[in-house]
Order: structure tokens, then sequence, then C-alpha cells
């Protein structure tokens, strides 16, 4: 699949109930890479360069460099990349750019130099989840974990609400 096609799919799979920001200009995207020290991965750059955000209440692919209000500063792809190689050096995190998460929490990481390779990635974790595939599936299986979830929710007692 192209990247995009593969964007194009992200974004159809994603976008209902998601704010979706501006697309991003090629100054942003140059000094998103200044601030990294590295090029972006070209499936990045055609994803900035459609929508500058797609977040939604569970799953997000973060703003490039420029936070929005209602997220904070380790919500871009910048801020939470530069925060997870800084405090994580015992990982081995350094090879992955990290440009989304979801309520799990996770952080998403794509390879600087592999497209089709990914990262799960909690903080806390002593290790890291590598995935193989494309950043569609991805979310794919984060929206079904999601689901799943709230079903469980719905049918144990203790997560309905009273009425």
């Amino acid at each position: 699949m192209s990247d995009d096609h593969s964007i194009d799919a992200l974004v159809e799979l994603l976008s209902e109930g998601a704010q979706i920001g501006p697309p991003v200009n090629e100054a942003d995207i140059v000094r998103a890479e200044a601030a990294l020290g590295r090029e972006l991965p070209a499936l990045l750059k055609v994803f900035y360069r459609r929508c500058g955000h797609l977040v939604r209440p569970d799953e997000s692919v973060n703003p490039l460099i420029d936070p929005v209000p209602f997220l904070g500063p380790n919500t871009t792809l910048v801020g939470a990349t530069l925060f997870v190689h800084s405090q994580h050096e015992d990982c081995d995190v350094a090879d992955y750019v990290f440009f989304g998460g979801s309520a799990r929490p996770y952080f998403f990481g794509m390879s600087w130099d592999t497209p089709t390779r990914f990262i799960r990635f909690f903080g806390y974790m002593d290790e890291p989840e590598i995935i193989e595939g494309d950043i569609v599936e991805l979310y794919r299986q984060e929206l079904a974990w999601g689901e799943e979830c709230r079903e469980m929710r719905r049918r144990h007692p203790l997560g309905r609400r009273r009425e």
C-alpha cells in the first residue's frame, strides 16, 4: 500500500469523532526535523501534510511540533519523542519516532528506518512491544481492544451506572 493510501485509510478509520488539525507546512516539518536531529519517515510526512493531528477520546496521531490547547507538550511528535528518548535510555527506544498513542496508555512509535516496524511502549514497562505491519493495522488493533473494554464494562455490574 502506498503512503498516500495508508494515510487515507488511517484518516478514514479514525476520523469519526476526531478533531482533525489543519495540514502543517514545510517549515514546520523542517523545524521538527531540526529539533529531532533526523529526517521524519516519509509516511509521517504524508500524514502531517494531510492533517496536522487526529485526536479522538482514546487514540491519537499527535500534533507534529506545536501542541493544541487541550494536550500537553509531551503529546506532540517532537515532545513525545524527546521525552521518551530522554527518560528511557535503558530501553531500546532510540530507533523510534513517537507519533501517537492510545488510552492504554501507550506511546506509539515508528522505526526511523523501517516504516513497517512500530513500537507500543508503556512508560513503565520493561519491554516495549514491537509490531510488524502497517499503521492502519496498529490503530485497528487499538480500536478493537477499546471496544472489548467498553463491552466488558457494560456487562460487569460495577461498570454499569446506577439508575
